[in-house]
Protein backbone atom coordinates (compact mmCIF):
# COMPACT_ATOMS: atom_id res chain seq x y z
CA UNK A 1 0.00 0.00 0.00
CA UNK A 2 1.41 3.32 -0.48
CA UNK A 3 1.54 6.50 1.23
CA UNK A 4 -1.15 7.63 -0.55
CA UNK A 5 -3.54 4.81 -0.43
CA UNK A 6 -2.75 4.82 3.31
CA UNK A 7 -3.84 8.85 3.28
CA UNK A 8 -6.83 7.97 0.86
CA UNK A 9 -8.42 5.69 3.35
CA UNK A 10 -7.48 7.45 6.48
CA UNK A 11 -9.28 10.17 4.79
CA UNK A 12 -12.21 8.09 3.80
CA UNK A 13 -12.48 6.51 7.13
CA UNK A 14 -12.56 10.10 9.01
CA UNK A 15 -15.72 11.20 6.61
CA UNK A 16 -17.15 8.03 7.62
CA UNK A 17 -16.66 8.22 10.90
CA UNK A 18 -17.96 12.11 10.69
CA UNK A 19 -21.29 11.04 8.72
CA UNK A 20 -21.86 8.01 11.82
CA UNK A 21 -21.47 10.89 14.47
CA UNK A 22 -23.62 13.39 12.20
CA UNK A 23 -26.53 10.36 12.07
CA UNK A 24 -25.91 9.99 16.01
CA UNK A 25 -26.58 13.56 16.40
CA UNK A 26 -29.12 14.13 14.33
CA UNK A 27 -32.64 15.15 16.28
CA UNK A 28 -34.14 15.27 12.92
CA UNK A 29 -33.75 11.57 12.64
CA UNK A 30 -34.82 10.81 16.28
CA UNK A 31 -37.75 13.25 15.64
CA UNK A 32 -38.63 10.41 12.53
CA UNK A 33 -38.10 7.40 14.56
CA UNK A 34 -40.00 8.29 17.44
CA UNK A 35 -42.98 9.54 15.06
CA UNK A 36 -42.88 6.10 13.28
CA UNK A 37 -43.05 4.30 16.43
CA UNK A 38 -45.64 6.08 17.95
CA UNK A 39 -47.68 5.53 15.02
CA UNK A 40 -46.83 1.55 14.71
CA UNK A 41 -47.94 1.46 18.27
CA UNK A 42 -50.90 3.36 17.41
CA UNK A 43 -51.91 0.75 14.49
CA UNK A 44 -50.69 -2.32 15.88
CA UNK A 45 -52.27 -2.64 19.32
CA UNK A 46 -51.73 0.95 21.34
CA UNK A 47 -49.45 -0.67 23.58
CA UNK A 48 -45.75 0.92 23.88
CA UNK A 49 -43.83 -0.88 22.42
CA UNK A 50 -39.71 0.13 22.25
CA UNK A 51 -39.04 -0.66 18.65
CA UNK A 52 -39.38 -1.64 15.25
CA UNK A 53 -37.33 -3.61 12.72
CA UNK A 54 -35.91 -2.42 9.94
CA UNK A 55 -37.60 -3.89 7.65
CA UNK A 56 -40.74 -2.61 8.48
CA UNK A 57 -38.88 0.90 7.69
CA UNK A 58 -39.26 -0.49 4.31
CA UNK A 59 -43.31 -1.53 4.64
CA UNK A 60 -43.91 2.22 5.15
CA UNK A 61 -44.59 3.25 1.70
CA UNK A 62 -46.98 0.56 0.73
CA UNK A 63 -49.21 0.18 3.83
CA UNK A 64 -52.00 2.58 3.55
CA UNK A 65 -52.96 5.46 6.18
CA UNK A 66 -56.50 5.86 7.47
CA UNK A 67 -57.94 6.95 3.93
CA UNK A 68 -56.49 4.01 2.27
CA UNK A 69 -54.85 6.50 -0.32
CA UNK A 70 -52.19 8.29 1.55
CA UNK A 71 -48.98 5.95 2.87
CA UNK A 72 -48.15 5.65 6.45
CA UNK A 73 -44.42 7.21 5.20
CA UNK A 74 -46.62 10.29 3.73
CA UNK A 75 -48.41 10.30 6.98
CA UNK A 76 -45.18 10.09 9.07
CA UNK A 77 -43.76 13.29 7.00
CA UNK A 78 -47.31 15.42 7.31
CA UNK A 79 -46.73 14.93 11.05
CA UNK A 80 -43.10 15.66 10.98
CA UNK A 81 -43.99 19.54 9.43
CA UNK A 82 -45.69 20.31 11.94
CA UNK A 83 -43.12 21.35 13.99
CA UNK A 84 -39.42 22.16 13.31
CA UNK A 85 -36.13 20.91 14.98
CA UNK A 86 -33.14 21.94 14.57
CA UNK A 87 -30.18 19.70 12.27
CA UNK A 88 -28.26 18.98 14.97
CA UNK A 89 -27.59 19.13 18.74
CA UNK A 90 -24.28 21.58 19.40
CA UNK A 91 -21.36 19.45 20.67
Amino acid sequence: MTASDKSLTISNAHKYATACDDVKMSLRLKKVLKTILKVGNQMNDGADHLGFTLDSLLKLQSAKAYDKKTSILQYVIMLGTHASVPHTQTR
